[in-house]
């Protein structure tokens, strides 16, 4: 599964790239995550963090499906840093009980100047492996699981951008007032 998405900021490239490369400032745009902790030295290429978010939880008992909400965390790694031009990162752990199957989670921003603004793609690649996809297929032989968390998380990612956006807005005006 892919999604795109494309935001125009009226900020400039340099702006944008050093407020997302920063994995301590996720929490403050990306809607979900509740902190980072940053688990290797240094920044750029091969940089880990670690996401800990909220994720739902269902357990069938005595015939009933119960969701209760737990802390869970997933961990990346940036694979590619080309400053103020694009960030790539991939997940290197999973997070232990949000997903039935491995998911394996590419992303990426690509950053272009026009006209003291950012023009700024996010591309995702969500993937599981041969035998799952076949076995997810048995569960699920119309898609509607896939279709349905691709619905939920375009709007995620939407929301988030918006997010983005309106927080390096209000930080550019207020440079160019000062």
């Amino acid at each position: 599964m892919k999604i795109e998405k494309e935001i125009m900021i009226k900020a400039l490239p340099e702006e944008v790239f050093d407020y997302i490369s920063d994995p301590r400032k996720i929490p403050d745009w990306i809607e979900g995550i509740e902190r980072v902790e940053i688990t290797s030295e240094g920044k750029g290429n091969g940089m880990t963090y670690r996401r800990h978010f909220k994720s739902k939880r269902y357990r069938l008992s005595l015939i009933k499906l119960r969701e209760t909400i737990g802390e869970d965390s997933d961990e990346y790694q940036i694979t590619e840093w080309v400053k103020n031009k694009k960030l790539a990162f991939r997940r290197i752990s999973e997070s232990k009980l949000l997903y039935f199957f491995p998911i394996r989670i590419e992303e990426s921003y690509m950053l272009k100047p026009v006209h003291k603004k950012t023009g700024l793609t996010y591309n995702s690649e969500y993937s599981v492996g041969l035998l799952d996809r076949l076995f997810y297929r048995l569960l699920d032989p119309l898609g509607l699981v896939e279709k349905e968390f691709k619905k939920v998380t375009e709007k995620k990612v939407e929301r988030s951008l918006n997010s983005l956006k309106n927080r390096l807005e209000e930080s550019s005006q207020i440079r160019q007032h000062l």
